[in-house]
């Protein structure tokens, strides 16, 4: 894959992917645009065009192709938002991974490509959310959708690549002919609360699936989500109907005889509606974890609506911690001659840490200050 397919491969993916950029967009434009952009390589890599691999150093040198190399099994395996969600991550922690994907970005001109697949509307919405990560990425990469400046990235002699709309501007590889969109500084455009950006990194990571996991392609444009293949989990608790439950039975179907102690499942969302605490027991592949998941995507969700309006909050957020990760933790406490009172002390610390890393995996900064 030479650079000048790549770039052609990139097009194609956002002309499939209008859609699901437009999920992405609002809480990881940056990372979205990554994501398009280094898919073909993936694909191409898994397919044995390793040559794909020599036109990537072209671009960002060895260690960038170390880099780029070191996740390319995860991205494959992984679904569109995890690997989205992996990249503004990588670029908000590390400078060398940002210098990566920034020169990715620039030299395969990726937002300009966007800017002539997508239709007028959803462009300019997805320039404003990418300027927005830029500057809260730390990013160098530079744009007409930032300040009105050429976009980074000198490689001329691509083919035209033109807008949907009859008097949309066109491009080349390498300058911009026409008009230009040119928005305001970030300063004039209201931020993003970071609460807002948590919640919507969680319920993306939340709903993710791997689809080749269940036989699927990982780089399909559209993922396939939890929320649309979920079903409701059932716990092996038994109550008896109430009278409107007999009587909803009866209306669905008249002619069958509800018994007076007719019984049902207690499904886990109505334990878990009914306790502060609960524990699911459960053979492996039982759906506890997916349970889990779902009902945390859903409160995301509903606390990313509410999320600007404190009043309306309640004491209790989100949050998601996984045994595993919290094993290596607990496998470091020294506890042997400390009192009770000192061992509850120091694994509430432990858990403690443990919440504000996880807190902050997602982009939750804010919170856990707070903690």
């Amino acid at each position: 894959m030479d650079l000048i397919g790549w770039k052609t491969q990139v097009a194609e993916r956002l002309r499939a992917s209008t859609g699901w950029l437009r999920d992405a967009a609002p809480s990881m434009a940056y990372g979205a645009l990554a994501t398009c952009s280094i898919l073909p390589l993936v694909a191409a890599v898994k397919g044995g065009d390793w040559g794909a691999y020599g036109t990537l150093a072209q671009l960002v040198g060895d260690v960038g192709v170390s880099l780029i190399a070191g996740r390319v099994e995860q991205w494959h395996q992984g679904s569109l938002d995890e690997m989205t969600a992996d990249l503004d991550e990588v670029a908000a922690d590390s400078e060398e991974w940002r210098t990566v994907l920034d020169t990715i970005l620039a030299e395969l001109e990726t937002p300009k490509l966007a800017q002539a697949v997508l239709s007028e509307a959803d462009w300019d919405r997805l320039a404003r959310l990418l300027a927005r990560d830029v500057e809260r990425l730390g990013s160098r990469i530079e744009g007409d959708w930032v300040s009105g400046d050429k976009v980074s990235g000198d490689k001329v002699g691509g083919d035209k690549i033109e807008g949907d709309n009859v008097g949309r501007d066109k491009y080349s590889f390498g300058d911009v002919q026409g008009g230009v969109h040119v928005y305001p500084p970030m300063d004039e455009r209201p931020a993003e609360p970071l609460s807002v950006h948590y919640f919507q990194r969680l319920r993306t990571h939340c709903h993710a699936l791997p689809l080749t996991a269940m036989g699927g392609e990982a780089t399909a444009a559209e993922d396939v989500t939890l929320d649309k293949v979920y079903i409701d989990l059932d716990t092996t608790t038994r109550v008896r109907l109430t009278d409107t439950e007999k009587a909803d039975l009866q209306k669905e179907n008249p002619s069958r005889s509800v018994r007076e102690d007719a019984e049902r499942v207690v499904t886990a969302r109505e334990a878990a509606q009914q306790t502060r605490r609960l524990v699911l027991l459960g053979h492996p592949g039982g759906g506890k974890s997916t349970f889990v998941r779902q009902l945390l995507a859903e409160r995301a969700a509903a606390w990313a609506e509410v999320a600007e309006n404190p009043q309306r909050q309640p004491g209790l957020f989100p949050l998601l911690t996984v045994l595993r990760d919290l094993t290596p933790r607990l496998q470091e406490l020294a506890l042997n001659g400390l009192t009770r009172s000192q061992q509850e002390e120091r694994l509430v610390e432990c858990l403690l840490a443990q919440w504000q890393t996880d807190l902050q995996r997602f982009h939750g900064a804010d919170q856990a200050a707070t903690l």
